[in-house]
């Protein structure tokens, strides 16, 4: 028998600087992001992320960041690296 599980954490901060925060709370190093989370940087912030896969994601613009937008940038990268590998252009 088969079983599914759903990851509810998408990422981990690995870095934080600057005025940054999820949920009105800020962001620590080693925190895991739901994919509910939307996380907020400001002027100067900086926000470094691992994605579950082991992908890497830097934020360095201010503004809202919704961690489902986040994990879909990161899947849409992965398979537009795989259908390359399977489809290569000559």
């Amino acid at each position: 028998m088969a079983v599914s599980a759903q990851r509810k954490d998408s990422f981990k901060v690995l870095l934080c600087k600057g005025n940054t925060s999820v949920g009105g709370k800020p962001l620590y190093v080693g925190q895991e992001l739901k994919r509910k989370d939307i996380i907020i940087v400001a002027d100067s912030g900086y926000v470094g992320l691992i994605h579950y896969v082991g992908k890497p994601l830097e934020i360095k613009k201010p503004g809202k960041y919704a961690v489902k937008d986040l994990d879909q940038l990161i899947k849409r990268s992965i398979q537009h690296k795989y259908d390359e590998l399977l489809n290569p252009k000559n």
